[in-house]
C-alpha cells in the first residue's frame, strides 16, 4: 500500500479530526503495523510516531472483527502493565476499530485514545466504524488508481461482513439484520435464491431450523410452499430426509449442482393455500377472459394498540377491520385474515384503482370500542392477474412486496406490483453503494418548482426537489432512489445536504434582496430521529433570525401520525430556531381534526390526488374546504389547468403550484422564470 513511514495526508488526517472531535478524546490515530512496530500515518494528540508492536493495544484491535474497547487499562490485567499505561500517554480508555486494505488484510486500525476511563455504548461507537469504512474506501480509492494494482472484490466481502455486524449489534430487528445479512450474501455470490435459518434442537436432541430470512427459493411447487411459508410465518423446517437436512444430520456442508437430478433432494414441506376460493377465482378469470386482484394489506399502528390496551382491544380491532373489509368489497370478492395483522382481499374486475383506495378508507373510520376511539390504518400492496401471470404463492408474494413499498413511501397508502419496473435486490444494493460516492462527488442537485401567491397574483417562493445527476443514467427522480435510502444512514446524509442546501439558498436570495420562500421535504425516518434538532440547528447557526421564517420543512401527513411524542417535539424545536414547519400531502392521513389542530404547523398542504379530480369529485373540494377550516395557510400542488386554480381561488387556496405553472427547474432557469412571471397570459413550461 505505500503506507509506511510516509509524511502525513489530509485524505487520513481528516478522518482521526472528526474521531477526536466527535469523541471529545485526548487521543485519535489512524496506526499501521508492521512485523515489529506499530507506526502512525496520521496522529492528533500524540507526539511520538511509533511504539514497538508488542506494547501496541492496536495488536489488539486487529485480532477482532469489531470495535475493541479498553474501558479502563488499569483495570484490565492484559495492559495494567503496560508501559503505555503507567507512563506516556497514559492510556485508560482505548477503543479500536480494524482497517482492511483492499484485498482484505487488516493492516491497523482507526482508534480513539484517553487518559482517563470511558464508556461508550455500541450505538455510540458507530461514528468510529462509519470513519473506519470511509477510510478503508480511500484506501481502494488510491489502490485501484495506481498503476500497477488490480481491484481485488475481497473488500465486497469486508463490508458484507461490517454492515452484518453493525446491524445485529444495533438493530433491534432481528428480521430486517437477516435479511440485510441475506441480500448481501446474494449478492457476494450472485445467486438467485436462498436463506438463511439458525439450526436448534428439540429437548431430544433432533435438529430443526428456524428460518429468519428467505428468498422466493421456486424452483418446484414444493420449494415454493416452503418460501412462502418462511417469508411469511418465519417457519420451523423439521423434515431431515431431503438435501436441506443433511447439513444438519451429518454437520458437514453439502453441494449439490444439479438438484433436480440430486438424489438426497427428497421432499419439502408443503403448506396450504390461502383458500380454494383463490384458485378458483384464477380458473374462472381466464374463461371469461377477466381480472384478479390481489390485495395485501399489513395494518399500520396495530403493535401500539395492542401494547397499550392490551391483546382483547386488539382483538377488538381486528374484528372491527375484518367486518369493515367485508362489508366494503362485492359479494362475490374475497377477503381473508392471514394471521396477525396481515388480510387480503381478493377482488374481480376491477375496472377504477379508487376500489382500492376504498379498503383503506374503511380501515382508516374510527373504531369505538369501552369507551376507546381508536383508528388504525393500513399499507396496501396490490398486483393484477393475468398482467402478473403467475401462481397463487406468488401473486401474495408481489402484492407482499408492493405493501412494503407503501409501507416505505410513507404508510397508509397503496401501491401496485409494476413487474416491468420492479427493483430486484441487487437493486438495492446498487443504490446504497453509489450513494456515499454520489453526495462525496456533489451529483445531487437541488430543482425549483415556482410556488405561486393567489392574492398578489406573483411568484412566492419555490418548492426544492432532489435530483441525482447520475453519471451514466442522467438525470434521476426521487422515486429511483430514495425509497432505497431511507432508513439507512443515508437518510440523515441526505436529509442534511438538503437542509443545509436550502439554508445556503435562502441566504444567497437575501443577498440579492429576493424575499422568496424556499420549501424543502424532509426525510420520515430523519425527521423522527435523535439527531433530527441538532441537525437542524447546525444549519441554521449562520442564518440571521429573519431570515429562517422564510424555510419550509415540509413533512408528510403519514410522518405526522407515525409517532405523535416526536413529532410534536420536533415541530416544537423547529418553531423555536424560527422555521415554519407544513403538514405536507394532506388528506391521504386522515389524522384526527383534534390532532391535526395541535400541530404547531403554519401551513397545509393538500395532496395533488384532491387537487386533480376536485372537478369531478364534490368530496375532493370538501377537503380544501375542511383544510381552510384550521385557519393555516393553504398550499394546493398538482395544478395543471386553468380551470382547477379557479376553484382553488374561489375556494380560498392561498397559494398553488404546478406543471400549469411550470416543472421543477434547476436554480437558473427557475429564477429567470420567476423573474419573467407575470400574471396576465401566464404561460406553462
Amino acid at each position: 500500500m505505500g503506507l509506511l513511514d510516509t509524511p502525513p495526508e489530509e485524505r487520513f488526517e481528516r478522518f482521526t479530526r472528526i474521531a477526536r472531535q466527535h469523541y471529545q478524546v485526548k487521543t485519535a490515530l489512524f496506526t499501521v503495523l508492521d512485523h515489529d512496530r506499530q507506526w502512525f500515518k496520521s496522529k492528533q494528540g500524540l507526539d511520538v510516531t511509533e511504539t514497538p508492536r508488542s506494547v501496541a493495544f492496536c495488536d489488539h484491535a486487529i485480532r477482532q472483527d469489531q470495535i475493541f474497547v479498553v474501558e479502563d487499562a488499569t483495570q484490565d490485567p492484559r495492559f495494567r502493565n503496560n508501559p503505555l499505561v503507567l507512563d506516556s500517554p497514559h492510556i485508560r480508555f482505548y477503543a479500536g476499530m480494524p482497517v482492511y486494505e483492499p484485498s482484505g488484510f487488516k493492516i491497523g486500525s482507526l482508534c480513539i485514545i484517553d487518559d482517563k476511563p470511558r464508556q461508550f455504548s455500541e450505538k455510540d461507537l458507530d461514528v468510529l466504524r462509519t470513519l473506519a469504512t470511509m477510510l478503508e474506501e480511500e484506501l481502494k480509492r488510491s489502490y485501484i488508481e495506481s498503476d500497477n494494482s488490480e481491484y481485488v472484490p475481497v473488500s465486497h466481502l469486508n463490508r458484507a461482513i461490517h454492515r452484518a455486524q453493525s446491524v445485529f449489534l444495533n438493530s433491534d430487528n432481528e428480521r430486517s439484520a437477516f435479511e440485510q445479512m441475506l441480500n448481501d450474501l446474494l449478492v457476494l455470490t450472485g445467486s438467485q435464491f436462498g436463506f438463511i435459518g439458525e439450526v436448534l434442537h428439540e429437548p431430544n436432541g433432533t435438529p430443526f431450523l428456524k428460518i429468519g430470512a428467505i428468498t422466493n427459493i421456486a424452483w418446484s411447487p414444493a420449494t415454493q410452499a416452503l418460501y412462502q411459508e418462511g417469508e411469511r410465518r418465519r417457519t420451523i423446517f423439521d423434515g431431515l430426509d431431503n438435501i436441506l437436512g443433511q447439513p444438519m444430520v451429518i454437520g458437514e456442508t453439502i453441494i449439490s449442482n444439479n438438484l433436480a437430478t440430486d438424489s438426497r433432494r427428497g421432499g419439502l414441506p408443503n403448506r396450504h393455500r390461502l383458500t380454494e376460493l383463490f384458485e378458483q377465482e384464477l380458473y374462472e378469470a381466464g374463461r371469461r377472459n377477466g381480472t384478479v386482484s390481489v390485495c395485501y394489506i399489513d395494518l399500520d399502528g396495530f403493535k401500539t394498540i395492542n401494547d397499550n390496551h392490551g391483546h382483547a382491544v386488539g382483538d377488538a380491532v381486528l374484528r372491527s377491520v375484518a367486518a369493515k373489509l367485508q362489508t366494503t368489497v362485492r359479494s362475490h370478492d374475497i377477503v381473508a385474515r392471514l394471521g396477525g395483522d396481515e388480510f387480503v382481499a381478493i377482488l374481480r374486475d376491477v375496472d377504477d384503482e379508487r376500489a382500492y383506495a376504498r379498503l383503506l378508507d374503511a380501515i382508516r373510520q374510527p373504531i369505538s370500542f369501552r369507551h376507546n376511539v381508536l383508528q388504525v390504518s393500513g399499507s396496501m400492496g396490490v398486483t393484477v392477474y393475468p398482467d402478473d401471470d403467475t401462481d397463487t404463492d406468488l401473486l401474495l408474494r408481489h402484492a407482499d412486496q408492493a405493501m412494503y413499498a407503501a409501507k416505505e413511501t410513507g404508510k397508509n397508502c397503496f401501491k401496485v406490483f409494476d413487474l416491468a419496473s420492479h427493483s430486484s435486490r441487487k437493486e438495492r444494493v446498487r443504490v446504497l453503494e453509489q450513494i456515499k460516492g454520489a453526495l462525496r462527488q456533489k451529483q445531487m442537485e437541488l430543482y425549483y418548482q415556482p410556488k405561486i401567491c393567489f392574492r398578489n397574483q406573483s411568484v412566492d417562493g419555490f418548492e426544492a426537489l432532489i435530483r441525482w445527476n447520475h453519471p451514466k443514467e442522467g438525470v434521476l427522480s426521487p422515486g429511483h432512489f430514495l425509497e432505497h435510502i431511507e432508513y439507512t444512514e443515508y437518510a440523515r446524509t441526505l436529509g442534511n445536504f438538503v437542509i443545509r442546501e436550502g439554508v445556503k439558498r435562502l441566504m444567497e436570495f437575501a443577498q440579492q434582496d429576493l424575499q422568496y420562500t424556499l420549501s424543502i421535504n424532509l426525510s420520515p425516518s430523519h425527521f423522527l430521529s435523535q439527531q433530527f434538532r441538532n441537525d437542524l440547528s447546525d444549519a441554521l447557526s449562520d442564518c440571521p433570525r429573519e431570515l429562517r421564517s422564510h424555510l419550509i420543512l415540509e413533512i408528510l401527513e403519514t410522518t405526522a401520525m407515525d409517532d405523535t411524542e416526536t413529532v410534536l417535539k420536533n415541530l416544537e424545536a423547529c418553531r423555536e430556531l424560527g422555521v415554519d414547519v407544513p403538514l405536507d400531502d394532506f388528506g391521504t392521513g386522515y389524522s384526527s381534526l383534534d390532532y391535526l389542530r395541535r400541530l404547531p404547523a403554519q401551513e397545509i398542504k393538500i395532496d395533488r390526488s384532491f387537487v386533480m379530480d376536485m372537478l369531478n369529485d364534490t368530496d375532493d373540494a370538501m377537503i380544501v374546504s375542511l383544510s381552510k377550516s384550521f385557519k393555516r395557510r393553504l398550499v394546493a400542488e398538482g395544478i395543471e389547468s386553468a380551470d382547477v386554480e379557479s376553484k382553488l381561488i374561489a375556494l380560498g387556496c392561498d397559494l398553488g403550484q404546478g406543471f400549469f405553472y411550470s416543472k421543477p427547474l434547476p436554480l437558473s432557469e427557475a429564477l429567470l422564470w420567476a423573474a419573467n412571471f407575470r400574471w396576465e397570459g401566464r404561460l406553462t413550461v
